[in-house]
């Protein structure tokens, strides 16, 4: 089998960067445009995003936001108050105000506990710890839509407000009392808040980490800038290319995955790492 061998400055690639070389101008021009586009264009692909599971062309989407409109329950809020001794006066009067407490936020539907009056002895026993050592309070609230006039953030704050007050009072009687916030709306709460978190930190520290540790692999700031130019212009023309396919279809927010990928390609190490060196005996071409 003979392996052809494409001599140094041919190939399409080659071709490609002579006729660039040639209309630098022009392509100059071009990348700021699509720059420029860019960079206008992100404001509204950010408001534009949703979310939904997917696009809404898609019939499982479709099925899925049929059933979550109809349904009128939203996420739980689960208190589980541990160090304590269930059959405790103290504790059943102080779990059964803080219910009284939690029913009277704007938002909350339900709220169940081992000492409601007429509940089956069945969910009593699974309201109560197998142990003896603690019981939960299980809030169950409603289905909040995009345009209400209160968020499901707001009323998981202030249900987390209430537990964390009954965590006082349980620990002035008996110091070892706990009370453990979870559920799916304090988990979606957290997380978010984490990922906003964690996502301006990335923004605040990658493109100066990244801008030394290229000056180091390169040994200079004007070959350093270059790939992360190409990085901000890689990220503008994914927001122009978003902006674009927002008409076509609904974009939820994994969408932003693009522009680190966008990021990611022009930074990566095999092509930043590929023009460190020059092989021996093969001679360098200047664009004619």
């Amino acid at each position: 089998m003979v392996t052809t061998r494409t001599e140094p400055g041919q190939g399409w690639i080659a071709a490609i960067g002579r006729a660039c070389y040639r209309r630098r101008w022009i392509v100059l021009a071009i990348w700021l445009v699509i720059a420029v586009g860019g960079f206008f264009a992100s404001g509204s692909v950010f408001s534009g995003l949703n979310s939904s599971s997917g696009g809404n062309s898609l019939e499982s989407v479709q099925a899925y936001n049929i059933l979550d409109k109809q349904s009128q329950v939203g996420d739980d809020v689960l208190g589980e108050v541990t160090g304590v001794d269930p059959k405790s006066d103290a504790v059943r009067s102080a779990v059964l105000s803080t219910a009284t407490q939690i029913k009277t936020i704007k938002g909350v539907r339900s709220v169940a506990t081992p000492y409601d009056n007429g509940i089956p002895a069945a969910q009593a026993a699974a309201l109560t710890a197998d142990d003896g050592s603690g019981v939960l309070v299980h809030v169950t609230l409603d289905r909040f839509a995009d345009n209400a006039d209160q968020s499901e953030n707001d009323v998981t704050d202030a249900v987390t407000t209430q537990m964390k007050s009954l965590e006082s009072t349980l620990r002035s009687a008996a110091p070892p009392a706990r009370v453990l916030v979870g559920g799916g709306a304090v988990m979606g709460t957290q997380v978010n808040d984490q990922v906003a978190h964690d996502l301006s930190l990335a923004e605040e520290l990658s493109l100066p980490i990244t801008l030394v540790v290229l000056i180091f692999v390169f040994g200079g700031i004007v070959a350093a800038g270059l790939p992360v130019f190409a990085a901000i212009l890689s990220v503008f023309a994914a927001m122009l290319a978003l902006f674009g396919f927002e008409h076509v279809t609904d974009l939820d927010q994994n969408a932003t995955i693009v522009i680190a990928k966008s990021w990611g390609t022009a930074t990566t190490p095999r092509r930043l790492l590929a023009g460190r060196g020059r092989r021996p005996g093969v001679p360098s071409c200047s664009p004619p």
